[in-house]
């Protein structure tokens, strides 16, 4: 007769009617006890152990994963780039429309205006302007006009101290 030792494992009922059903399903193993035998024998004779083997699987996931958020940190930069160039595109639109909505606002002064009158005296402030747009302040006009009158030759301003008047040319 065999001497035998008793081990004692815990694990939850529900591992240990998992294994049950295991044993009763495969012919190789007679009983629960002959599949813990059987499982650890099949362990220790494996020439790869048990934390190399998981660790294998575990290593490619995680390299996967990275590749994964590579590909995302990518698609998330492709989409700041637009949303950028939509931003610029948005704020040119804009500056355009206004610079529009300026150049309809702006007085052309006629030549009997000019007789005896100064150049501010025809021409429209910054505070003008905005309050016919319904502009509560107004540097949001004074880039746009400063753009016109730089940039297109189409808008003249003059200074007399504090106040600048603008107007449109003929």
């Amino acid at each position: 007769m065999t001497d035998w030792e008793t081990v004692t494992i815990r694990v939850d009922p529900e591992t240990k009617g998992e294994w049950e059903e295991y044993a009763e399903e495969h012919e190789e193993v007679a009983n629960l006890s002959h599949l813990v035998r059987y499982s650890v024998s099949q362990e220790m004779a494996s020439e790869t152990p048990a934390t190399v083997r998981s660790s294998q699987p575990e290593d490619e996931r995680i390299g996967e994963v990275l590749q994964e958020m590579r590909e995302l940190s990518e698609q998330v930069n492709d989409v700041n780039t637009k949303v950028q160039s939509l931003q610029r595109e948005k704020d040119a639109t804009e500056k355009f429309d206004m610079q529009t909505l300026l150049l309809e606002l702006l007085p052309v002064p006629q030549e009997e205006e000019l007789r005896g009158k100064s150049q501010g005296e025809w021409g429209v402030t910054a505070e003008e302007l905005a309050s016919q747009i319904g502009a509560e302040d107004k540097s949001v006009i004074l880039d746009p006009l400063d753009r016109l009158e730089k940039n297109t030759g189409l808008v003249v301003s003059v200074s007399d101290g504090d106040t600048r008047a603008w107007w449109k040319r003929e």
